[in-house]
């Protein structure tokens, strides 16, 4: 093959210079036509009729502000209006969601994922402590009353509580707890995490020990009076006024976790994942597979029952307890089955209150 002459080099290089020039004037070109066009394909305008073409009609009214979910408002340029694909498979046209002004809402927005609900029980006292985290970023303390089965709300806390390092005192009356949130601007020595002494139904910090890091921090109670910290070299106290008194076990723990202290056994691991067992009533075994949630309910040489979906399980006097799809329940378990299963109460319409109203933390009230 014969290489190009010069007349050829001359007029590829003419080429791309234009496509150079020319790219940042198409870029603006697409950029505007992009906020004007929507796909050409059956349309509901504003007054709810179909209508063939994506573009916007230019006598329509202004477009009213947009409220969303998350209660911020969008003031869109253009409607998004809503556009029916038909079905090949089935052979119709899906169901679509519509609201007022003619705009489809969001899937994401309709199906809001349950709350993730991790539980503290007192030992001595009918008294439990409900963390529901959702979303990720709110965590709302509940005081639930175990004999009537009474659900009390308390203090919304934004940022993160780690129930596996948290505790609650035996006769219910204190909590000690590890937190992550926007704490730091309000008192920077805690570094953004930090362990915290409070007397329920309250998250404020009697106690408080900052730590900046999560390598360390949490603890557990010892009995009513007395807890035990997890502290390393970057634990620093800030302030303690709970009146307890803290025990130091040099460098070994008095347990190795709040579950085994509580009658659980950590047995083998299953596939990289940790495994604790309970023995309940009647030859039964709870388990617990892994760290984030799924257990397990065994009769010796009778049967073995999964529940994957389970977050936190627990015996509670002559009753098993549990807690799935932002939900608390109980059962009776009786021979060979789990008998019927009562709601004790549903955390799914728990909402936030307004963003001004949310207290960052009870900790920095001095």
């Amino acid at each position: 093959m014969s290489p190009p002459t010069r007349t050829a080099c001359r007029v590829n290089t003419c080429a791309r210079n234009r496509s150079k020039t020319r790219a940042p004037f198409a870029r603006r070109w697409l950029g505007e036509h992009r906020r004007n066009w929507q796909p050409a394909d059956l349309s509901v305008t504003r007054d709810h009729s179909l209508a063939p073409s994506g573009r916007r009609d230019a006598r329509s009214p202004p477009l009213p502000r947009i409220a969303r979910l998350d209660g911020q408002v969008n003031s869109p340029r253009t409607p998004r209006p809503a556009t029916f694909r038909y079905s090949h498979i089935s052979g119709h046209y899906p169901p679509v969601s519509m609201s007022e002004n003619g705009y489809v809402a969001d899937r994401k927005d309709q199906t809001r994922p349950a709350p993730r609900l991790s539980v503290l029980l007192a030992s001595d006292a009918p008294v439990g402590a409900v963390l529901r985290r959702g979303p990720s970023k709110l965590v709302r303390l509940v005081i639930w009353d175990r004999t009537h089965d009474k659900f009390k709300p308390s203090s919304w806390f934004r940022g993160r509580i780690f129930a596996d390092r948290s505790d609650i005192s035996p006769d219910g009356r204190h909590m000690i707890y590890f937190a992550m949130g926007g704490v730091a601007w309000a008192i920077p020595a805690t570094g953004g995490t930090w362990t915290a002494i409070s007397e329920l139904p309250s998250l404020k910090a009697a106690a408080l020990w900052g730590q900046g890091d999560t390598w360390g921090g949490g603890g557990m109670f010892i009995s009513n009076s007395s807890f035990w910290l997890e502290a390393d070299a970057n634990t620093r106290l800030i302030r303690d006024d709970s009146g307890l008194r803290r025990e130091t076990y040099g460098a070994n723990r008095p347990y190795q976790s709040r579950m085994e202290r509580d009658g659980w056994v950590k047995k083998e691991a299953r596939n990289k994942r940790p495994i604790f067992e309970k023995a309940i009533r009647e030859n039964w075994i709870l388990r617990k597979v892994g760290w984030n949630g799924g257990y397990e309910l065994e009769q010796h040489q009778e049967c073995k029952l999964a529940f994957p979906s389970w977050e936190w399980a627990e015996w509670d006097h002559q009753r098993l307890v549990w807690a799935d799809s932002g939900c608390l329940r109980a059962a009776r378990v009786g021979t060979h089955k789990l008998g019927p299963v009562r709601t004790l109460h549903d955390f799914n319409d728990m909402m936030p209150p307004h963003e001004a109203s949310l207290l960052d933390l009870e900790a920095r009230s001095q």
